[in-house]
């Protein structure tokens, strides 16, 4: 045996390629698990962030609330009320300890508080819970704070109505030492919605915001921000610089959690929301890099899991591929070897042992296809020369169908003829003539030999350009000629309502023997070029017109008699149309629905009336017998091949015989006014074509056309020889001077008069008379 080696196309490594495609499965399965843990160990992290930042903003905005409260509570203390009424500078001071006494109860129920001063606008003092500030102390206690947002002097704003609202201030606590203190300021007293008569500044203890903050087990490497409108950091979990990206206008732009990469590129997770006290933020933000060393003992463990199922797959896919391989490989041997088939090194081992297999069955097929293609040749030409007649003498007819492999169950056959009238529709469009027809002879073939197959058995083919069935009827049937009736209509309307095939379908009678099949053909063809002749798509029976005339009369003839002819021609000339094609419908009604003339019969009607129409033409055009020659009538009469195509020609013709012969006759009429018109007004000099047409109501053009269509003379020819005539009477039975009989006339002078007269007549009107005269002297 011949070695055989695999090639790159090899069906092993096909096998090879499907073992690993196996294990890659639970390998992106693993990476998949790998993945969504690592997600979900993010999505927690998160979680956890975000639910420290609420901590966080529940605590501060609480002692923001407090802080609140507080202020509220101040404002309504009786004695701070009476204070600040009092318009006096010499306020006892008993009363001021009172007050302050009170201020440290407040100062000690909320350690948010670091300190509180109430600004007196009358008295210049400040009173706190621990001392009242007067003059320059009270002044130097003011001008310590100012705004962190643009720095300017807090005193400006203290006298301005403020309701409980927080504001960040730059704090001198001692020379070149600066510190951020957030205050709170309420305008005294809270029920003066205009007065402000002193004004509440407590200041926030921004150590204890800061501790708050920090105070929280938050995720390794976060900050935490508590964050202003102006971008100040009032307190965070670290030192930090608050890059562009994380403006508090940026942050009303992001969602609550998103990720933003800074210049360096490292890239961070930020979580943030806002106060529901006043409009800070609470900022988180997480280096990337946290999620990934959370996740980098599982990332290890899954790409060693990897690894070793890839490297463990592999060597068991070698195994198996190698052990399936063996058996594929020795078949493969045998056919290149035993059978002498060549192994085609550009296909793989079952592509081959395909091939192979396909290669001996093939030959038979193929031979077996050439064969039956060959048979069924002969057989078809075979029914051909067995319908006309023409079998081989050499060769019984048994012989031949027994050659042929065709068996009769009985005696008795029929012979349908099928001839494709049309064909319309969308179901065979889109496709030239030839294929149409082509297409539908094919399935007529196929519709009918099951029609006839139904109760008979039939044998399709073709003879003369058209397609013949050869029945061979049932022993017994009862009515086999309406069996075949039944299927002929059943498939003409199966054709004509699925496919737009319109066919015209003939049956022979029945014949008693194979030697009589060459009569039955010829009677289904005399049927068939019967109703091509009649323009019929239906079924006919040889038995309809085997007599010639369906009332009996033996003898062949059509009706058209001299005197209907007559009428007829009179009818067109006089353009009555509608008697016209009366007399038209009544010949075809009687030569081809009351009587079924033969078709020789029929075609010499045709001939006749094609002659009456020719005659007719020919005198109602004289006299130059040219004006209907665009009608081309002889040439499409006798085009026609079937009566019924000879009936529509018939008509389109009689429609514009008829129109002329009316448009004739009523420029006859026309022309017969103008000429009356010209004998009464011809001595009018303004006479001309224009007047007479408007007199008419025509135009000029249309009124000079017909002129010389009936009189062969131009109009203005007319009118002049008119005026010549009146002219030529007035020269020889007048005395009156040419000037005279020129004005006479309607002549502009003697000039034209003498210049048209020789024109018509040769001679000049003074010669005119001469010679007109000279035998009278």
């Amino acid at each position: 045996m011949e070695k055989f080696v695999p090639n790159r196309r090899s069906v092993i490594f096909k096998w090879l390629l499907s073992y690993i495609s196996i294990l890659i499965v639970p390998l992106l399965v693993s990476g998949l698990v790998y993945m969504g843990y690592s997600r979900a160990l993010r999505s927690e992290i998160n979680d956890v962030n975000a639910a420290l930042l609420r901590q966080v903003k529940s605590d501060v905005d609480a002692r923001l609330s407090d802080t609140e409260t507080l202020s509220v509570q101040i404002g309504w203390n009786p004695r701070l009320k009476s204070l600040i009424a009092d318009r006096s500078e010499n306020y006892p001071a008993d009363a001021y300890n009172l007050i302050m006494r009170d201020f440290k109860v407040y100062r000690m129920s909320n350690s948010f508080i670091e300190n509180f001063y109430i600004l007196l606008k009358d008295k210049n003092a400040a009173l706190s819970n621990v001392t009242v500030l007067r003059d320059d102390l009270y002044e130097q206690m003011i001008d310590r704070y100012r705004l962190l947002s643009n720095g300017e002097p807090l005193r400006p704003l203290l006298w301005n109505k403020h309701a409980s609202e927080f504001i960040t201030l730059q704090e001198e606590s001692r020379p070149g030492e600066e510190r951020t203190v957030v205050a709170l300021l309420q305008s005294l007293p809270l029920d003066s919605s205009v007065d402000v008569n002193a004004t509440l500044l407590i200041l926030l203890n921004n150590s204890q915001l800061t501790d708050t903050i920090r105070n929280i087990q938050w995720i390794d490497r976060s900050v935490v921000l508590l964050l202003d409108e102006n971008d100040n950091i009032l307190a965070s979990s670290e030192p930090y610089t608050l890059p562009t990206e994380l403006r508090y206008s940026n942050l009303d732009e992001q969602n609550d959690l998103y990720t933003y990469t800074d210049e360096s590129g490292r890239a961070y997770t930020v979580a943030h929301t806002t106060s529901d006290v006043i409009g800070w933020k609470y900022v988180s933000i997480t280096p990337n890099e946290v999620f990934f060393e959370k996740s980098n003992d599982i990332r290890r463990i899954t790409y060693i899991t990897i690894l070793c199922s890839l490297l463990l797959g592999l060597v068991m896919s070698l195994f198996f591929v190698k052990s399936n391989y063996l058996p594929v490989r020795k078949l493969v041997g045998v056919l290149a070897d035993k059978a002498g088939i060549p192994f085609d090194q550009r296909h793989n081992e079952f592509g081959f042992i395909e091939d192979a297999l396909s290669s001996t069955l093939g030959d038979k097929q193929k031979v077996d296809r050439v064969l039956d293609k060959q048979l069924q040749h002969l057989r078809q030409s075979f029914l051909g020369r067995l319908l006309k007649g023409r079998v081989d003498p050499s060769m019984s007819v048994q012989e031949a169908l027994s050659l042929y492999d065709l068996h009769f169950s009985s005696d008795d056959f029929a012979v349908m003829v099928f001839y494709i009238k049309e064909i319309e529709g969308k179901a065979l469009g889109g496709m030239d003539r030839e294929k149409q027809f082509q297409l539908a002879r094919y399935i007529i073939r196929n519709v009918f030999e099951e029609l006839i197959g139904r109760k008979h058995f039939g044998l399709m083919t073709e003879v003369d350009d058209l397609q013949a069935a050869l029945c061979n009827l049932s022993p017994g049937a009862a009515d086999p000629e309406g069996d075949l009736a039944d299927a002929a209509r059943e498939g003409l309307q199966f054709l004509q309502e699925n496919f737009g095939i319109h066919i015209s379908v003939t049956q022979s009678t029945v014949m008693h023997s194979l030697e009589e099949i060459p009569a039955a053909y010829t009677e289904a063809y005399t049927a068939t070029e019967y109703n091509i002749l009649m323009g019929r798509a239906d079924l006919t029976s040889y038995r309809d017109i085997e007599l010639g005339l369906k009332e009996g009369n033996q003898t062949y003839y059509y009706y058209y008699p001299l005197q209907v002819e007559v009428q007829l021609t009179n009818f067109i000339k006089s353009g009555d149309y509608n008697n016209a094609k009366k007399i038209l419908n009544e010949l075809f009604e009687i030569n081809f629905k009351q009587f079924s003339l033969p078709s020789m019969i029929t075609k010499c009607f045709m001939f006749n009336l094609t002659s009456t129409i020719m005659k007719t033409i020919y005198e109602i055009t004289a006299p130059d017998h040219n004006d209907l020659s665009e009608l081309g009538a002889v040439e499409r009469l006798l085009g026609c091949q079937s009566v019924t195509e000879m009936d529509m020609e018939l008509n389109k013709i009689l429609i514009r015989l008829c129109e002329y012969t009316r448009e004739k006759n009523e420029a006859s009429d026309l022309i017969r006014r103008a000429v009356q018109y010209i004998q009464k007004h011809y001595s009018d000099e303004a006479l001309s074509i224009t007047q007479i047409a408007e007199q008419l109501s025509l135009s000029p053009s249309y009124l000079s056309k017909r002129f010389k269509e009936v009189h062969g003379l131009g109009l203005l020819d007319y009118i002049n020889k008119t005026r010549i005539e009146a002219a030529k009477v007035l020269l020889t039975g007048t005395e009156r001077t040419i000037q005279e009989i020129a004005e006479s006339c309607g002549f502009t002078g003697s000039n034209t008069f003498i210049r048209t007269f020789k024109k018509y007549e040769g001679i000049t009107p003074g010669k005119y008379r001469e010679v007109s005269s000279s035998p009278q002297e």
